[in-house]
């Protein structure tokens, strides 16, 4: 976590497995890892602003990747 001033930015990552169905996908077994960024900021004693990014791409392509190149998608 960094903190200046009144705001703060904080990095984490959602871990887990994919045990079921995703937008169609059958299940794969695989871990899936999504970083995410949060940013905030403050006035007094409440929270003001609140920035929240995150890759939603990048864990896609490991968890769905096809496991040989000729399976279909």
């Amino acid at each position: 976590m960094i903190v200046e001033n009144d705001r703060a930015a904080l990095q984490f990552q959602l871990s887990g497995t994919n045990t079921g169905p995703v937008r169609g996908y059958p299940a794969t077994g695989k871990p899936i890892n999504i970083p995410f960024c949060l940013g905030l900021r403050v006035e007094g004693n409440a929270i003001a602003e609140i920035w929240f990014y995150l890759n939603s791409f990048a864990p896609v392509i490991p968890t769905f990747a096809k496991s040989h190149p000729d399976e279909p998608v």
